[in-house]
């Protein structure tokens, strides 16, 4: 079993150690009695990554601290709430029945359809020049209730159900001048769902792995990631981490090595 995963990514480690959190305290009375005064409870994992090449180390650091924006298209709060990002960004784009709507979902929620020569987009989400996007998508020209699983990535690459690196496909989702663009493409209307904006690289062999993990489970509502492994207390949970202090080490002219500590912490529950 693994030490630690988040939303299925394993890297190499050299701490993670549980460390419990109370609101309250637990104490003897004047009798050496023992009595509760907590109210809830939780716990902080503290954590330090082994040594990391710098691209493996800004896209850790991007897991760790939860950093893009998921569009599960689920809420139900008000009539536009579906369009809402888990970081609660909005559209630019006025969503109107020419331009698309809410239809049911791969998961059984929502999706959103786009509706031919249309696009909805997302503003200010991606102030980097790198990101990759994540989504299932739902084709007018496919058989009913088949999702394909793509994968876009800034420089150009496209993976369709992990299938990839492919090039020379036009991008129906991507970043540009900052905005999230999801679009029908070449069809009538286009169906998508847990779409996923990081506003880092993926590699190649970490895209793989997302598509392992988003085919067997929704993606955690970022900031929020999946932990997973022996060293999560009481089981898989979803936290919130932070980054702490960065070491490096020269590995030749212009290059180095990094590793860092973070801390992930998971909501209180009842002690």
């Amino acid at each position: 079993m693994s030490l630690l995963l988040l939303n299925g990514f394993e890297f190499p480690l050299t701490q993670a150690n549980a460390e419990p959190v109370r609101a309250g305290a637990l104490e003897r009375g004047p009798g050496l009695g023992v009595r509760s005064g907590v109210r809830a409870a939780a716990w902080d994992l503290t954590c330090a990554t082994g040594w990391l090449s710098q691209a493996d180390a800004r896209q850790v650091r991007g897991l760790v601290e939860g950093e893009g924006h998921v569009l599960a298209f689920d809420s139900t709060l008000t009539a536009t709430s579906y369009l809402w990002s888990s970081r609660g960004a909005v559209p630019s784009t006025q969503v109107t029945p020419a331009v698309g709507g809410r239809v049911p979902g791969r998961w059984g929620g929502g999706a959103l359809r786009v509706r031919e020569d249309y696009q909805v987009l997302w503003p200010g989400v991606c102030s980097g020049s790198e990101w990759t996007v994540l989504a299932w998508a739902h084709p007018s020209d496919t058989d009913t209730g088949y999702w394909e699983h793509r994968t876009w990535r800034s420089d150009g690459a496209v993976w369709f159900n992990g299938v990839g690196p492919q090039f020379g496909y036009g991008q129906q989702a991507y970043v540009e001048g900052g905005a999230l663009v999801l679009t029908a493409g070449t069809d009538t209307h286009q169906d998508w769902d847990e779409v996923v904006l990081l506003p880092y690289f993926l590699s190649d062999a970490w895209v793989a792995q997302a598509y392992g993990f988003h085919q067997a489970t929704r993606w955690p509502p970022l900031p929020y990631v999946l932990a997973s492994g022996a060293a999560v207390p009481g089981g898989a949970a979803e936290v919130q981490g932070q980054a702490g202090g960065l070491q490096r080490v020269v590995a030749g002219p212009g290059a180095w090595w990094e590793s860092f500590d973070f801390t992930l912490n998971r909501s209180p529950s009842s002690p």
